[in-house]
């Protein structure tokens, strides 16, 4: 399986049967993964696969929860709040902790509704992949911008509640 984290870790979690040895500073070599897909990688992006990876269960009430960003429901992959699975926190729980849609734990209602993808293993739908990646991190810089904004002016509200009435403002 592709390593969690590394520079390929999105383009498939399941597993692969690999026939030679991959060894570490060796050339790329061709892996095909259980459910068809294929592609070219090095060793440090492979791990070994973990058939019992069991994600933990969700914590918190995913109905209330709300950083100030959105509800659960826009943590989905593909949207800006996703990219925050692991920063935005409300009642101590970050989004991560409480939210299926970050994919980092599951709820009980959630895994009962959960069909599986159909793998993307065309030309076509790789470039479409490559597209929503593009417009995502376009998306993820107008989100940073308009978090500094916010914060910016909250700094701003703040300091002229502290420093009204006196010289400095």
């Amino acid at each position: 399986m592709l390593k969690p984290g590394s520079r390929y870790s999105n383009e498939n979690d399941g597993c692969a049967t690999v026939s030679g040895a991959i060894c570490p500073g060796r050339s790329w070599h061709k892996v095909e993964f259980d459910d068809g897909y294929k592609n070219w990688y090095q060793h440090q992006d492979l791990a070994k696969c973990d058939e019992d990876n069991q994600v933990p269960e969700c914590k918190g009430n995913r109905s209330t929860w709300n950083a100030g960003w959105g509800a659960c429901s826009t943590y989905v992959e593909g949207n800006v709040n996703h990219l925050f699975c692991s920063k935005d926190i409300s009642n101590g729980l970050k989004a991560e902790e409480v939210c299926s849609e970050c994919q980092l734990c599951e709820s009980i209602a959630q895994a009962d509704l959960e069909e599986d993808p159909e793998p993307c293993n065309t030309r076509e739908c790789r470039r479409r992949e490559r597209m929503r990646r593009r417009e995502a991190r376009m998306e993820l810089r107008r989100a940073r911008i308009e978090r500094r904004k916010a914060r910016r002016e909250a700094l701003r509200q703040e300091w002229a509640a502290k420093f009204r009435g006196s010289l400095f403002i």
